[in-house]
């Protein structure tokens, strides 16, 4: 595995009080807005086993993406996720797969997405890098 590539890519979680992308993010962080999305209700039950859909917020800081998921209640660790990218993302997720690890692929508009669990359950979706 070609670890000297492996670059954190975005941190995710989830918010519920509407105005902490503004407040909080924005104003106390110092992250701003990038753009918007939807992640339909099938893709993220597949992915986080939450079968709402749910908009994104993706706000950056420096080099630092920060993705924010809008949930209707206070305290989920199910969207919490940390992004890692990767060269060969196929070796890697095959070799999770091949170890026991759960792995999720799901696609998208933008591609297909892969998430894997380790064995406390911590989630890391991996990107190809471009």
């Amino acid at each position: 595995m070609d670890s000297a590539a492996t670059i954190l890519n975005h941190i995710a979680l989830p918010f519920s009080v509407e105005t902490d992308p503004d407040i909080f993010y924005s104003r106390i962080l110092g992250f701003t807005e990038k753009y918007r999305f939807t992640l339909d209700s099938e893709t993220a039950w597949k992915i986080f086993g939450l079968f709402i859909e749910l908009p994104v917020i993706v706000m950056v800081k420096d080099e630092l993406k920060m993705e924010l998921f809008r949930v209707p209640f206070t305290e989920n660790t199910a969207l919490t996720h940390v992004c890692l990218t990767y060269h060969d993302t196929d070796t890697v997720s095959r070799q999770a797969e091949e170890s026991g690890f759960r792995v999720v692929r799901a696609k998208r508009a933008s591609g297909e997405v892969v998430f894997i669990r380790d064995g406390s359950n911590n989630i890391f979706e991996l990107k190809r890098i471009q």
